[in-house]
């Protein structure tokens, strides 16, 4: 029996969907507006905190340039 036996990660543990910031805020109980044409209609909070959002996944390094 080889010593990394005792670590492996079993085959059913599939790897989690990413989420999207989108998903976060409907997590949080946000839920952006949608128009009559089914275009995102973001209101003036949803738009301030995925700028807020972004900024910080910037400064973390998460986010791309």
């Amino acid at each position: 029996m080889r010593g990394s036996a005792d670590f492996a990660i079993p085959q059913s543990a599939a790897p989690r969907p990413r989420r999207t910031v989108r998903d976060l805020l409907r997590l949080a109980g946000i839920h952006p507006r949608r128009s009559v044409t089914g275009k995102a209609a973001p209101s003036a909070d949803f738009q301030r905190l995925f700028d807020e959002a972004q900024c910080d996944l910037m400064r973390a390094g998460f986010w791309p340039h």
